[in-house]
């Protein structure tokens, strides 16, 4: 018999499953937090500044719009009600929004050409600052699709080749948050954010590079480009997610923006002005 497709019902009842395994799994990692870092870094300090980013007269329609393209695989609206449905039902998910955020970003970026593949719990690599930067984020990478069985099967040999890295496969990373909804917290996850965009410069000779930081529910877009006395970044304003994952669609169109031009410096953004 050919394989059933599933429906939305379908999805329902295997992510409810899902998520209860995960409620089951989590419970007893609820009382752990974030703790601060060892010699933990000061950016101005370092050399490290920051600039703020402002919308471009009409941008944030415009990339909500880019975020709103549609694919065979998996429309917004579909998305939107997946993710509300995980949100309703449990407190853990944030992971589980992110990933389908990821889904269908891939979906949407890949095609005959040209492959995205999202490798999960990349390890930041060790910075001049402060000996190494905590924490586990994503890696999201856009490359030839020629590439795409070893990417599956061997992704960290692959991107071990710096030629790899810095010519061929365009990447970003996304550092995930338990929580956004504080200063403290948003200051604590940006230092790690900037020394992992600085070490990444460092190794590999790139002149910039984007990432991202969110809790699931609340995205921050960064740029990073490396100066003769340090650095300096930027960052977007919150985006947020919002009731029935309204905002999926800017976040989207932003999410594709900065994996199509992962190593354009914040001059040349297309939706941001840099502010003095």
């Amino acid at each position: 018999m050919p394989p059933k497709t599933l429906n939305l019902s379908d999805l329902k009842t295997i992510l409810t499953a899902v998520v209860t395994v995960m409620e089951d799994f989590d419970d007893g990692d609820e009382e752990e937090e974030d703790s601060e870092p060892q010699g933990f870094v000061d950016l101005n300090e370092a050399g490290i500044s920051f600039r703020s980013l402002c919308w471009k007269e009409g941008a944030e329609a415009s990339a909500a719009q880019h975020g709103l393209a549609e694919n065979n695989l998996m429309s917004t609206e579909h998305t939107k009600n997946m993710i509300s449905f995980v949100l309703k039902h449990t407190e853990v998910g944030q992971r589980m929004v992110i990933d389908l955020i990821m889904l269908h970003l891939t979906s949407l970026e890949s095609d005959e050409t040209q492959a995205v593949t999202i490798v999960p719990e990349i390890t930041p690599s060790k910075t001049e600052f402060d000996g190494e930067c905590h924490g586990l984020n994503y890696l999201v990478a856009k490359y030839p699709k020629g590439h795409m069985d070893h990417m599956l099967w061997n992704p960290f040999g692959v991107l071990a080749n710096k030629d790899h890295r810095s010519n061929i496969f365009k990447t970003f990373r996304i550092f995930e948050a338990k929580c956004l909804a504080g200063m403290d917290e948003l200051e604590y996850h940006t230092v790690k954010v900037v020394l992992a965009a600085a070490a990444l410069c460092d190794r590999d000779g790139l002149d910039c590079t984007r990432a991202a930081l969110t809790d699931g529910k609340t995205w921050l877009f960064f740029t990073y480009r490396p100066v003769d006395s340090g650095g300096m970044y930027t960052h977007t304003p919150g985006i947020k997610l919002g009731e029935n994952a309204k905002g999926l669609p800017l976040i989207l169109g932003l999410l594709r923006d900065w994996i199509n031009n992962a190593h354009t410096p914040e001059s040349e953004l297309k939706y941001f002005t840099v502010l003095d």
